[in-house]
C-alpha cells in the first residue's frame, strides 16, 4: 500500500503564491514557489510555518510569473531549505529580471511607507494633488502602499529614490535583496522539455504548457505513481508560444489549474476581430487606448497582433504603439535568445529572415514622462502598453487616471484579474472609481476581451479526457469557480473523482500495487534456470529459498503448458539440497541433469522481456516472439519497399554505401571484389543484393531498379531512410554532372598509379612488364615452359629480331589512325642494343609459370596466323597491358612473388593467403578514388 499526501501551502482556492507539496513517506516536492498580488511583505509568501521545509528534496517551477516563482529568493535564503531547485533555462533567465525588479520596488516602497508615517500630516504642500491624482511631489509618481512589486515599474524613479535615501536597516524588512537572488540564481539546475531526470527514487520529466515562454507542467513519479502538475497552461492556439502538450502516459493524479472555472473562451478569431475593431474605433475618435498588461508574456502576444494590423492599414501606421516597460528591451532580447521554443508563426517569420520581434510600428518608453504630451494633448490619438495588468498600481494605474474622464478614450482588460483590484472592479463599469483614495470620475469606455493564456473550461475537459486520469485536483482558481467546476466535471463524467482543497488540508491518496507478474512461453524455463543457476552460487539454503520464490512463477506459468516439469524440477534440487546423487539413480537421470545445467549455462544473466498490463488482471511478462501464441494480443510487422530508378552499375552502390556502413556486404551474381554486379543480374530473383544491417537492397538490372525493402522497426526505419537519402543525393549529383567520370572506365591509370607508389613504398624488387612482350616471349619460347639453355638463347634472339622486323612491317602498311588501335603495337624496340635484350629474356626466365598460365589465357592479346611468325595483336585500345611484379614475405619470412593485372583487376600469387591479403589493400586503394566520382 502506497500513500502519498498533496498538501498546498498556497493557490489552494484562490490566485497567487502557488505551491503545492507531494509527500511520499520518504521524499517531499515543492512543485512552485509564488508571491499572492494583493499582499505585501511576509503575507504574501506561501504558508511555509505550517509545514517543515527542510523535508523538501525537490522544488520545481513551471514558469516565471511571480505568483509561481517569486518567493524562491526567499525560500532558498531565509528558510530551512536544503534541496534541489529546477526549471526551464529560460524561466530561470527571466527569473533574474523580475526578482531584481521586486526587490528593488519592496526596497522603495519600504522607504516611502516609513517616511509617509514620519511626516506631519499638516506640512504644506504635501496634501496637494498632481495631475495624476497622486499625493506628493509634483513631476514624479507616487504609488500606493498596496504596490504589487512583480510587475515592472518606472526604472529610473525607484533607482534615483533608493540612491537618494540609502539603504539604511532596509534589507531586514524586505523578503530578499540583490544577494538572495544571486544565491538562488547559483542553486537553481535547469532541464530541457522532455528531458528524464531521476532524484534518487524521484523520477520527473518536463513538457510544454503553452502559457509563456519556457512554460512547463511536470510530470514526477514517486514510488510508481505518476502525478502531473499543470502550473498555468493553455491548448489555445497562438502567434508566439506553441499550444501545451499531453503526455503520451498514464497518470494517476492530475493537479490542474481551474482559473476560469466553467468559463469557455470565445472563438479566437472573433476575439481578435473585436479587439482590433475597439482599438480601431477609439483611435478613430481621436482618444486613446490603455491596454493594461504583464510586463512578459501576452505583451508580446498583443505587439505581434498590432504590429500585422497596423502593416495592413496605412491609414493607422502614423498613429504610434507605446510599450512602457523598463524590461522590454531585456525581455525581448530573451525572447529573441529562445525563439526556437517559440510557435510556427514565429518561426516562419524566423525562416524567412526576419527578426519578429523588431517591431515597426512600436516604440519603446521606460517611463510615463516620456509620452506625457500625447496623454495631455487632445485629439492626439495613440495606444498604451503598459504594466501592471491589473491596474493596481504603477504606471497602467497613472495613466487610467489620466484618461479615465475622457469619454474618447478607452481601456480594453486582455488578462485575468484578481478581486480587490482595479481591473476587477471596472468590469461592474462603475461611474466613479477610487483613485489613492479619491474618487475619480469615470467616461471612458471599458471593454474586458481575455488573452489570457490559461484553460477555459472545454480545454480543461479534453485535457482530462485524453489523459485519462481518474483524480484531479483543481487549485489555482476562485473558491466558488473551482466548486462550478468540479460539479460540471463529476456530472459529465462519472469516473472522475475530483477534488478542491483548501489552503493547509491534507489529501491521501492510496494505491495498491502488485508486486509480481506472470511469466509466459519460452521465458518461464529461462527464469526457472536462472534460478537454479543462483542456487548453485549461493548455497544449499539460499538455492532452496529460490527455488521456492520461483515455483509459485513457474506454477503461473503453467498456462503456457511448462509448469508441471518445472516444478518437478525445483522439487527435487530441494531435495538434494545440494548433495551428491543418489546411488540409485540411473544414468539416463544423470546425463539428462547434466544437459539440463550445461543448458543454463548459455542463459544470460538477465532477461529482456515484454511486461503486459491489462486493468484488474495480473501483469504478463513474455517474450515478443511468444506474444501471438500465447496470449490473445494481435501482433503485426510491416513489410515496406521503396523502388528508385538507378541507370548507374551497381557495384557503385556497394562501395558508396561500404564507405558510410560498417555491416553492409553482396550476396549474388558478380559480388565478388572488383566484379561486375551489374553484368549477371538479369531480375529480381537472380541479380546481386546488397544488405545494410537488416535493409536489403536488390537489383533489377532489366528494369534499372533498385529496391530498397525491410521489417519496419525504429532501427531499420532509420537505416533505410538513411540509404534512401544516400541514394537520392548520389542520382542527384550524378544528374547534375552528366560528364562525371567513372573510376572502372576513366581512372584506371589513376588506380594503377597509386598501386605503383604504394607498392615502390612497402615492398621490395617492384618491376613492371608488358603484357605484350610476355605473350611475344611465350610464343617464341613454344607452348612449354619458357625455360630454356645457354645454348638456345641466341636463337630465340635471332627469332624475336625477325618477329620484330614483322611487326614493323606490318606497322608501315597502316595510315588511318582509327585503325591504328586494331594494328600490331611495337612495344619491343631494342633501344639498348643486344644485350639489353638478352638480358629482358632473363628476368623473363626468372618469372613464375603461374604468371605465364595467366598470360597464355589471356584473351585480350590475340595471335596472327597469317604471317610466317606469330605476331600479337592488341584486340582493345586504351587500357595498360602491363603487368606490376613485386616481392612479399610470407610468414617464414621467405620472399614470395605478386602479380597484378590492373585491367582485369586480377591478382597472381602462388601463395593464397598473400593472395587474398594484397587483394583486400588493391580494394581499399580502388575505393579510396571512388568519392572523386560523386
Amino acid at each position: 500500500m502506497n500513500n502519498i499526501n498533496i498538501v498546498c501551502l498556497g493557490g489552494a482556492s484562490e490566485v497567487g503564491r502557488s505551491c503545492v507539496i507531494i509527500e511520499s513517506a520518504n521524499r517531499s516536492i515543492m512543485l512552485d514557489c509564488g508571491i499572492h498580488p494583493a499582499f505585501m511583505g511576509i503575507g504574501c509568501l506561501p504558508i511555509y510555518d505550517a509545514y517543515d521545509i527542510s523535508k523538501v528534496d525537490l522544488c520545481l517551477i513551471t514558469h516565471f510569473h511571480m505568483d509561481h516563482s517569486g518567493a524562491l529568493p526567499y525560500l532558498v535564503n531565509r528558510t530551512r531549505f536544503k534541496g534541489k531547485v529546477y526549471m526551464t533555462e529560460a524561466t530561470k533567465s527571466i527569473c533574474y529580471l523580475l526578482w531584481n525588479d521586486y526587490a528593488r520596488i519592496e526596497k522603495c516602497m519600504h522607504m516611502m511607507n516609513k517616511m509617509k508615517g514620519s511626516r506631519n500630516k499638516n506640512e504644506p504642500g504635501e496634501n496637494e494633488a498632481d495631475e495624476y491624482g497622486n499625493k506628493g511631489k509634483r513631476g514624479g509618481p507616487s504609488y500606493s502602499s498596496d504596490e504589487f512589486g512583480s510587475e515592472d515599474n518606472d526604472d529610473d524613479y525607484y533607482q534615483s529614490y533608493i540612491c537618494e535615501m540609502g539603504d539604511g536597516d532596509i534589507k531586514h524588512n524586505v523578503l530578499y535583496d540583490e544577494n538572495d537572488i544571486n544565491e538562488a540564481m547559483k542553486m537553481i539546475e535547469t532541464l530541457n522539455f522532455h528531458e528524464h531526470i531521476e532524484f534518487e527514487d524521484v523520477k520527473f520529466t518536463a513538457y510544454r504548457a503553452g502559457h509563456v515562454i519556457g512554460a512547463c507542467m511536470f510530470l514526477v513519479e514517486i514510488n510508481n505513481i505518476r502525478f502531473l502538475y499543470t502550473g498555468d497552461y493553455s491548448r489555445e492556439v497562438d502567434r508566439h508560444i506553441p499550444i501545451a502538450e499531453i503526455p503520451a502516459i498514464d497518470v494517476h493524479v492530475l493537479i490542474c489549474e481551474g482559473t476560469y472555472g466553467i468559463k469557455v473562451h470565445d472563438d479566437r478569431k472573433k476575439r481578435e476581430v473585436r479587439f482590433l475593431n475597439m482599438i480601431t474605433s477609439i483611435l478613430n475618435n481621436k482618444g486613446k487606448v490603455l491596454l493594461p498588461v504583464f510586463a512578459l508574456g501576452r505583451a508580446q502576444e498583443l505587439l505581434l497582433i498590432m504590429e500585422e494590423h497596423w502593416e495592413r492599414n496605412p491609414q493607422l501606421q502614423k498613429i504610434p504603439i507605446f510599450y512602457i516597460s523598463s524590461m522590454a528591451t531585456k525581455s525581448l532580447c530573451i525572447y529573441e535568445t529562445f525563439i526556437n521554443l517559440c510557435g510556427d508563426f514565429v518561426r516562419h517569420v524566423l525562416n524567412e529572415g526576419k527578426n519578429p520581434f523588431n517591431f515597426k510600428f512600436v516604440k519603446y518608453a521606460k517611463s510615463l514622462d516620456s509620452i506625457l504630451n500625447y496623454l495631455y494633448q487632445d485629439n492626439n490619438p495613440c495606444v498604451v502598453m503598459a504594466s501592471p495588468g491589473m491596474l493596481q498600481n504603477g504606471i497602467s494605474k497613472n495613466i487610467f487616471n489620466i484618461i479615465a474622464p475622457d469619454k474618447k478614450s478607452g481601456v480594453i482588460l486582455t488578462g485575468y484579474t484578481v478581486k480587490g483590484t482595479l481591473a476587477d472592479e471596472l468590469k461592474t463599469e462603475p461611474e466613479y472609481v477610487l483613485i489613492n483614495d479619491k474618487p475619480v470620475k469615470r467616461r471612458c469606455r471599458f471593454e474586458e476581451i481575455s488573452f489570457s493564456a490559461h484553460s477555459d473550461f472545454n480545454q480543461t475537459k479534453t485535457f482530462i479526457e485524453m489523459l485519462k486520469c481518474p483524480n484531479v485536483v483543481l487549485v489555482h482558481g476562485d473558491r466558488n469557480e473551482l466548486n462550478r467546476l468540479k460539479n460540471k466535471l463529476t456530472e459529465e463524467k462519472k469516473y472522475l473523482s475530483v477534488f478542491t482543497p483548501e489552503l493547509l488540508q491534507r489529501l491521501t491518496f492510496r494505491f495498491e500495487h502488485s508486486d509480481h507478474v506472470v511469466s509466459l512461453g519460452q521465458l518461464s524455463h529461462q527464469i526457472r534456470c536462472l534460478a537454479r543457476r543462483g542456487e548453485g552460487s549461493q548455497g544449499g539454503e539460499a538455492g532452496a529459498g529460490g527455488a521456492a520464490g520461483t515455483a509459485g512463477t513457474a506454477g503461473a506459468a503453467g498456462a503456457a503448458g511448462a509448469a508441471d516439469d518445472g516444478t518437478n524440477a525445483e522439487k527435487k534440487d530441494e531435495q538434494s539440497g545440494g548433495q551428491p546423487p543418489h546411488e540409485g539413480r540411473t544414468d539416463q537421470e544423470n546425463a539428462k541433469r547434466s544437459d539440463r545445467n550445461g543448458e543454463e549455462k548459455t542463459f544470460p544473466n538477465g532477461v529482456d522481456a515484454i511486461i503486459i498490463s491489462e486493468p484488474k488482471a495480473v501483469p504478463v511478462m513474455i517474450y515478443a516472439k511468444d506474444i501471438y501464441e500465447y496470449t490473445n494480443l494481435k501482433t503485426a510487422l510491416i513489410d515496406q519497399t521503396i523502388s528508385i530508378k538507378f541507370p548507374y552499375k551497381f557495384e557503385l552502390l556497394y562501395h558508396m554505401l561500404r564507405g558510410v556502413y560498417e555491416e553492409t556486404h553482396m550476396e549474388g551474381v558478380g559480388s565478388g571484389v572488383g566484379g561486375d554486379v551489374d553484368g549477371g543480374s538479369s531480375g529480381d530473383d537472380g541479380g546481386a543484393v546488397i544488405f545494410v544491417q537488416d535493409v536489403k537492397i536488390q537489383h533489377c538490372s532489366a528494369e534499372q531498379v533498385i529496391r530498397i525493402n525491410w521489417l519496419s522497426s525504429p532501427v531499420n526505419d532509420l537505416v533505410a531512410d538513411s540509404v534512401n537519402f544516400l541514394i537520392l543525393e548520389f542520382l542527384d549529383t550524378m544528374k547534375s554532372d552528366s560528364h562525371l567520370p567513372i573510376c572502372n572506365e576513366v581512372t584506371d591509370d589513376e588506380i594503377y598509379q597509386m598501386i605503383i607508389s604504394y607498392v615502390q613504398e612497402n615492398y621490395t624488387n617492384v618491376e613492371r612488364f608488358s603484357k605484350v612482350e610476355l605473350k611475344r616471349f611465350l610464343l617464341q619460347n613454344g607452348s612449354g615452359s619458357p625455360e630454356r639453355g645457354k645454348d638456345e638463347e641466341a636463337e630465340a634472339s635471332g627469332a624475336d629480331r625477325d618477329g620484330m622486323a614483322s611487326l614493323e612491317h606490318d606497322q608501315s602498311h597502316s595510315s588511318d589512325k582509327v585503325n591504328r588501335m586494331e594494328e600490331e603495337e611495337d612495344v619491343h624496340e631494342d633501344r639498348d642494343g643486344q644485350s639489353g635484350h638478352r638480358d629482358k629474356m632473363k628476368n623473363f626466365r626468372s618469372l613464375d609459370k603461374i604468371l605465364f598460365d595467366y598470360i597464355a589465357a589471356d584473351a585480350s592479346l590475340a595471335v596472327s596466323a597469317d604471317e610466317e611468325e606469330p605476331v600479337v595483336r592488341i584486340l582493345n585500345g586504351g587500357v595498360l597491358y602491363e603487368i606490376l611484379k613485386f616481392e612479399v614475405k610470407d610468414n617464414n619470412n621467405n620472399d614470395v612473388n605478386v602479380y597484378v593485372d590492373i585491367d582485369n583487376r586480377e591478382v597472381i600469387c602462388e601463395e593464397v593467403t598473400i593472395l587474398l591479403k594484397i587483394k583486400e589493400i588493391l580494394k581499399n586503394i580502388e575505393e579510396s578514388l571512388l568519392p572523386m566520382c560523386f
